[in-house]
């Protein structure tokens, strides 16, 4: 039996697009840690960033589960067939990274956090503590996947503009 939805159901719309905020904020004060003019910023733009990045990795989580099961039960609309061969595959692997690695960055930060004194900026207001740990390896864990989030991101708004001149249908209706 063959799939004729059109349009995402609500709850998968709802979840892309908190995810998306999500991501959005964690990315924006990610870069603004880097940059913060002293620790005590950097200590703020923290506690955020953490929640941010906590409420993102249940929202993908769940949404893992929820794509599975949407997509055994045919809830689901086709995927788009957007040209050659190279183009849907590449598709699908920036999907599946959008997903897979907001929960890396979820999981790297919770090791980052209950493993360094960064629980200790993150909530005791000390922000003494952040320099050192900046420099430790366990960022580049974080901090790299945190730049390829955003390739994604790129990759992904990149692939719906292309995809929508390339067939002249707005692939994006789909999901809002």
């Amino acid at each position: 039996m063959s799939n004729t939805l059109l349009k995402y159901p609500i709850s998968t719309k709802t979840i892309h697009w908190l995810a998306s905020a999500t991501i959005l904020i964690m990315l924006v004060t990610g870069l603004q840690m880097e940059e913060a003019p002293d620790d005590a910023n950097k200590a703020q733009l923290l506690q955020i960033h953490v929640i941010a990045g906590a409420f993102t990795a249940l929202i993908t989580i769940y949404r893992l589960f929820q794509y599975r099961s949407q997509r055994k039960s045919n809830a689901l609309p086709e995927p788009l067939d957007g040209g050659p061969r190279w183009a849907n595959i590449s598709k699908e692997i920036g999907h599946w990274a959008l997903r897979i690695v907001p929960v890396w960055l979820a999981f790297t930060g919770m090791f980052i956090l209950f493993a360094t004194p960064l629980w200790e900026v993150s909530f005791t207001k000390n922000p003494d503590f952040y320099k050192d740990v900046q420099r430790n390896w366990r960022f580049v864990l974080h901090g790299l996947p945190s730049k390829l989030l955003i390739l994604l991101a790129i990759y992904h708004l990149v692939g719906i503009i292309r995809y929508s001149f390339m067939t002249k249908s707005n692939g994006l209706k789909r999901m809002v």
